[in-house]
């Protein structure tokens, strides 16, 4: 128990405002939210960036690599310049945490107004309305149906069946299925009809198999 309390305390202090630091140079970036620089990880606070292993579907509902897209999207935009980061803790991993600049440009707002990263955590309303900016251009993610990168690491872990289902159907009719599959979770939907995003919407079996008979019922008229 004591032991316990131990570990408890030491990891209030190592995340707490005391511990925050500087960090500048060109990072290397790992993925859409982690980089590496001078060999101290850091990851993105407040955002959400695809796993680099995560499938997406595009407007026509074809997979593709919206994870690796992510990374290499900000490896573009990053182009060799310094970054200067400025960290507040660490995370459950060991990683650093934080916001990063590019010659005054703050790179976690840029990865969401891009639309290659969610608002998350504590810092979501920081991020939050660029994440509506991007949804409503359709921009990166936002181009196509995903699932929400915390909701793909929970469904994959350990298990790539989902990983086939998402996507493996590419007719008109694979968002439903795709929410049907992963439950309450975040999926943007290519639809004419739905400009704004469909957060966290749960949908039944039952209901599921009603949006699919019309979705198909439209397509025979």
């Amino acid at each position: 128990m004591k032991h316990r309390v131990m570990m408890v305390a030491l990891f209030a202090v190592i995340t707490s405002p005391v511990c925050a630091a500087k960090l500048s140079g060109p990072p290397r970036i790992l993925d859409g939210n982690t980089i590496e620089i001078e060999q101290t990880k850091l990851r993105l606070s407040g955002i959400e960036a695809p796993e680099t292993d995560q499938i997406c579907l595009d407007a026509h509902g074809r997979k593709w690599t919206c994870g690796v897209a992510a990374r290499d999207e900000l490896i573009k935009h990053s182009n060799g310049r310094t970054w200067d980061c400025h960290t507040t803790g660490v995370d459950e991993y060991g990683r650093s945490r934080g916001s990063c600049f590019i010659e005054g440009e703050d790179v976690n707002a840029w990865m969401v107004r891009s639309g290659w990263a969610l608002s998350s955590g504590p810092s979501t309303q920081s991020y939050v309305v660029y994440e509506v900016v991007a949804s409503k251009a359709y921009a990166g993610l936002w181009s196509g149906a995903f699932i929400a990168p915390w909701d793909w690491r929970r469904r994959n872990k350990g298990d790539d069946h989902h990983r086939r289902e998402l996507g493996s159907d590419r007719r008109s009719g694979t968002p439903a299925r795709i929410r049907a599959a992963i439950g309450p979770a975040l999926v943007r939907v290519p639809d004419k009809g739905h400009r704004r995003p469909q957060r966290r919407a749960h949908l039944s079996p039952a209901r599921a198999t009603q949006l699919r008979t019309n979705r198909h019922d439209e397509e025979a008229r």
